[in-house]
């Protein structure tokens, strides 16, 4: 995970009412951050706002569902 003091803040975050994780431990999410194009945290929206700077793009869509980009190989 992330961690804001040692690596900076998140240059990405985005929230939405529902994200699918692919972790059958903690299957959905509110909101991620992301920070050199690499998901670092992904959690509750309260979680994931700690690592908000003052430069840090929000997208926020609280109605919306959020699913990882699938790329199918055989293509």
């Amino acid at each position: 995970a992330l961690r804001r003091h040692e690596h900076g803040p998140a240059e990405l975050i985005v929230q939405v009412g529902r994200s699918w994780t692919g972790n059958p431990e903690n299957p959905w999410a509110e909101a991620l951050a992301a920070r050199g194009g690499v998901v670092a945290a992904i959690g509750s929206a309260e979680d994931v706002m700690r690592f908000r700077g003052t430069m840090t793009r929000v997208i926020d869509r609280p109605g919306d569902f959020a699913l990882p980009g699938l790329i199918d190989a055989h293509g």
